[in-house]
């Protein structure tokens, strides 16, 4: 019973930090710090820890970081937004499923300046391969509390909030998130 209520703990006290840091986000009293930093160092950095997971469920992880990306915004943060997607890809993918991570500068020709230079910004995609969702749910994945399917819900750990977090702090860095893929 105690190893059950520690269990039970440690997951209240995971919904209730990711409820905090939802709330202080819509409040907009965020600390957020900002500075340049070493994107592609960052993300190999959050993806590291996964490996033996991976490795462990017999899945296959990529990597696929373009070097020496350096970038300006909360590192603490994309961190985090990278450490929720491959979580959420870990989760959701078949048995010896491949997850791959990448990270590649992309060129925005709809932001080209008035001298008709193209403006460049990053792209981490996280991808993995798995029973994949429907329309309807690739729409609701972002929604606080929303489960593709609520009776793993024991089995895999959380509250449908990671996604939403991940969201947020794309968000805060003027950017956008997504998912794409099909059913089956």
């Amino acid at each position: 019973w105690v190893d059950y209520i520690k269990s039970e703990i440690k997951l209240m006290a995971r919904l209730i930090n990711d409820l905090l840091y939802l709330a202080k986000n819509d409040a907009g009293r965020l600390p957020l710090v900002y500075s340049s930093f070493d994107l592609s160092r960052t993300v190999e950095a959050a993806v590291l820890p996964f490996e033996s997971i991976i490795f462990e469920q017999e899945k296959y992880l990529e990597l696929e970081i373009q070097e020496g990306i350096r970038w300006v915004g909360d590192a603490d943060g994309i961190s985090q937004a990278v450490v929720i997607l491959l979580d959420n890809a870990i989760k959701n993918s078949s048995p010896e499923a491949r997850i791959r991570v990448s990270l590649e500068m992309v060129s925005n020709r709809r932001a080209q300046g008035r001298f008709g230079k193209n403006h460049t910004h990053p792209v981490i995609t996280v991808y993995n391969q798995g029973e994949g969702l429907s329309q309807k749910e690739m729409n609701q994945v972002f929604k606080r509390f929303y489960r593709s399917d609520s009776s793993r819900a024991r089995e895999t750990g959380g509250c449908g909030l990671g996604l939403s977090i991940a969201q947020a702090i794309a968000q805060n860095h003027q950017g956008s998130i997504s998912v794409a893929g099909k059913e089956g």
